[in-house]
């Protein structure tokens, strides 16, 4: 779910749609999509982050075989994130969300890189982070708060906080893992009144 200025939204992608629905107007939208496809198949999983940056309110998309997709309002199909002259190349992310004004963003398995402030079209090839403690595999991020996220892995959870760094590579601190099973997927974390709820591969909440 994504609020502009003007309107509530709720998105649900499939392969090469994109379903919108307007609180303004009650009613379902289907937005097409520009090719690649926003995924290999109906069934595939999508994640969604919503940011609102100085001049606009973009939705972002991401999928572990595309690059990240965006859609703003106003525009007429989703397109490929365009990235600025002179960054490093917008990212093939499994799972993004947003802290610090920046988007955040999860390749596989484990590494996270990280937009700067507010730019989602520059990726600065210092703002990379390869979360290789442990051996298990990232399954999504998620955001705790304005400032902070976490990496949930397979077996740990891994705390990062942003900081005033001296240059772009040492804007989050990134904390010791905790060793817990994670989440089952990426929609098996749902935040309530700022708290995440998941639930594992087990079946345990």
């Amino acid at each position: 779910m994504g609020v502009t200025s003007t309107d509530k939204l709720v998105f649900a992608p499939s392969q090469n749609r994109l379903h919108l629905f307007r609180d303004s107007t009650d009613v379902w939208e289907s937005i097409s999509d520009g090719t690649p496809f926003l995924a290999t198949a109906d069934t595939d999983v999508i994640d969604i982050a919503f940011l609102e940056t100085s001049s606009t309110y973009v939705a972002l998309f991401a999928h572990s075989s595309r690059v990240l997709k965006q859609w703003k309002p106003g525009d007429i199909a989703v397109t490929a994130v365009t990235i600025a002259p002179g960054a490093l190349n917008i990212p093939t992310a499994k799972s993004i969300c947003i802290a610090g004004s920046r988007v955040i963003a999860l390749v596989a398995p484990h590494t996270i890189v990280w937009s700067r402030i507010l730019d989602y079209t520059n990726f600065n090839a210092l703002a990379i982070a390869k979360r290789a403690q442990t051996t298990d595999t990232g399954v999504c991020v998620r955001s705790l708060s304005a400032l902070s996220f976490v990496l949930y892995k397979e077996y740990s959870i891994h705390p990062e906080r942003a900081q005033a760094g001296l240059d772009e590579g040492s804007v989050f601190a990134f904390a010791e893992p905790i060793i817990v099973e994670g989440p089952a997927g990426i929609y098996a974390v749902v935040e309530v009144e700022g708290r995440h709820f998941y639930m594992t591969r087990s079946g345990r909440i």
